[in-house]
């Protein structure tokens, strides 16, 4: 597996710098903190916070046309993968402490902890504490997200209705399929599972069944594995963004499932 810092200059911040970047952030107090191991999501969630309270809407007419066209300037986040624009949409130059701010958001590292949380409510409290004064009140609320009814409506109405391929002459019946198998072929730091999967329908949409790339299986309704092997699809649907036929290939955060949006 290839490091992920392999081609940064700058390596993760020292044991000590971490300490103290933890000590400042619990100095600063929350409801509900987060893990204290997480440190990037401690640090970001505040700087979010601040970006989205100085931020006043504007018309479309404050955008303007740009006047000035040719290669744009940027700040490496990951060097060779990843960059950001120094002029941003509103076009204010980003500042030299933010600059300052990516790289070390850019160095901090990427830990894993592997205790789940005692509950989906402890969870969810950690949620909205967090990020519910920053977001906007949903429109809707996504109560069946596990499903099969749920995974019919991802692939044909949501995130993987542009990966969504007709099949001919499938021996399983299937008229349709979501493949997200090739996922499979992608690096995950220790500890965390393979990607890769691909979900079947009838023709009248119907989820016929998903097979997985880690243990070359294919699963269906009323197996043992079936609730498994459906989060382990929409898992790599929802970590990809349904990139194909490029997808990224950098996905390093440990798969979740999502709703739909």
């Amino acid at each position: 597996m290839n490091d992920i810092y392999a081609n940064d200059p700058m390596p993760p911040i020292s044991e000590k710098q971490q300490r103290e970047l933890a000590a400042s952030l619990d100095a600063a107090g929350s409801a509900v903190p987060l893990r204290p191991s997480d440190l990037h999501t401690r640090t970001m969630v505040p700087r979010i916070r601040e970006q989205i309270a100085r931020w006043t809407a504007q018309g479309p007419s404050a955008a303007g046309i740009p006047k000035t066209h040719g290669p744009l300037e940027k700040i490496d986040v990951i060097p060779g993968i990843l960059a950001v624009p120094t002029l941003d949409e509103d076009g204010d130059k980003i500042q030299f402490a933010k600059k300052i701010l990516f790289k070390v958001l850019r160095s901090l590292p990427l830990t894993d902890d592997a205790a789940p949380w005692p509950s989906r409510e402890s969870a969810t409290a950690v949620i909205n504490t967090q990020f519910a004064p920053i977001v906007p009140t949903p429109a809707v609320q996504w109560s069946d997200v596990a499903s099969d009814r749920a995974m019919s409506l991802l692939a044909f109405q949501g995130l993987a209705a542009h990966c969504l391929a007709p099949l001919d002459d499938d021996p399983g019946g299937a008229a349709y399929a979501v493949d997200l198998s090739w996922m499979h072929g992608f690096a995950v730091r220790p500890g965390l599972e393979p990607y890769g999967a691909c979900a079947y329908f009838a023709a009248d949409r119907t989820l016929l069944r998903v097979y997985t790339s880690h243990d070359d299986a294919t699963h269906r309704p009323g197996d043992a594995s079936w609730e498994d092997a459906k989060w382990r699809w929409r898992c790599a649907l929802c970590a990809v963004r349904c990139s194909r036929p490029s997808p990224s290939p950098i996905i390093w955060a440990r798969p979740i499932s999502l709703p739909p949006t």
